[in-house]
């Protein structure tokens, strides 16, 4: 007995309407099963990169200790004429792993010689800190034969009066010559290759124009001395009390009065206030390398695995002697 035609048709219907409607219910349950083996791909993954990130962080614990075991000063190269080579050296060291990659990059702090931390008396420079940068810019001022002169000229030069010297020739600073004065000073003074010493702008960077800088070789952010910094702020970081802006402001009105005809004339005026040594600024022999032995540095740790990438960031203190400390820490 044949079923009629319209029976037929609703049969038909009736079984493809249910394949459709369990293929989008397995569909479903498939994505779901499929987002839900993902979420928890992606966790296990970002533990294991976090996992990671510990046993790095504790890699590089051991090779700074390392090396201060084997008396190591720093890593710095003897051949400053090697502009490959960083005054503050940056370790990268890049590990690959199963499904995944490490990247730490390890800098040397208290290496460093940026004018602008040199002069922060109420930041990087507090406490042992202050004392490594002091000791980096006396160690500048003897690899470059720097005499009283040279050196006052550049720490005159940290004034925020100087913005617009460059354009107008003329100098409202205490005693700082146009800079192509100062060029031939460095001549004299036996510095050859000074055409790394100077450049008066960032090319490229819209928010440097018309703000002149002096950096310093061989790397303007690894080391450089900002034109506009104000100068009260280099004296206090060079006075070790709690008064030190009370008695920068003073040298900064007795300037206004009086203008400063040498760096030691500056230096007697200072000592009105508090007993100062020249030597602790600069020695004019040029007979120590840049050796500066850090105890300060920063660690950036990039772990990742799979799409996962997660990273810490650390400050550790290790001293010549005694057990290493986290200054800071935190993931990102």
């Amino acid at each position: 007995m044949k079923l009629p035609v319209s029976r037929k048709a609703f049969f038909l219907v009736t079984v493809l309407s249910s394949i459709t409607f369990l293929t989008v219910i397995v569909t479903q349950v498939s994505d779901m099963v499929f987002q839900s083996a993902n979420v928890v791909s992606s966790v296990k993954d970002s533990l294991f990169a976090d996992s990671v990130c510990d046993s790095a962080l504790e890699i590089v614990k051991r090779i700074l200790q390392d090396d201060i075991q084997k008396n190591g000063y720093d890593f710095y190269s003897d051949d400053f004429t090697n502009t490959d080579e960083l005054w503050s050296k940056t370790y990268i060291l890049p590990v690959d792993i199963i499904y995944g990659t490490v990247r730490a990059v390890i800098t040397d702090e208290s290496g460093k010689l940026n004018i602008n931390s040199l002069v922060d008396s109420y930041g990087k420079s507090e406490g042992l800190a202050k004392g490594g940068y002091l000791l980096a810019l006396q160690k500048f001022f003897k690899i470059f034969n720097m005499s009283e002169t040279i050196a006052s000229y550049i720490l005159d030069w940290i004034d925020s009066d100087s913005e617009g010297m460059f354009e107008q020739r003329v100098s409202r600073n205490w005693f700082i010559p146009y800079p192509d004065e100062l060029l031939k000073l460095l001549e004299n003074f036996g510095v050859q290759d000074f055409s790394r010493l100077f450049s008066q702008y960032f090319d490229g960077r819209e928010d440097a124009t018309g703000s002149p800088y002096l950096t310093f070789w061989p790397y303007a952010a690894a080391l450089k001395i900002n034109v506009n910094t104000a100068p009260k702020e280099v004296i206090a970081s060079i006075i070790d009390t709690p008064d030190s802006m009370d008695i920068a402001v003073k040298i900064e009105d007795e300037r206004r009065r009086s203008p400063f005809k040498s760096f030691s004339e500056f230096v007697s005026f200072l000592q009105k206030f508090i007993p100062v040594k020249k030597e602790r600024f600069f020695n004019i022999e040029p007979t120590f390398l840049f050796d500066v032995r850090s105890d300060v540095f920063s660690v950036k740790l990039y772990c990742k695995a799979r799409d996962n990438q997660v990273g810490i960031f650390s400050v550790i203190y290790r001293p010549y002697q005694g057990q290493m400390k986290t200054l800071a820490f935190r993931r990102f």
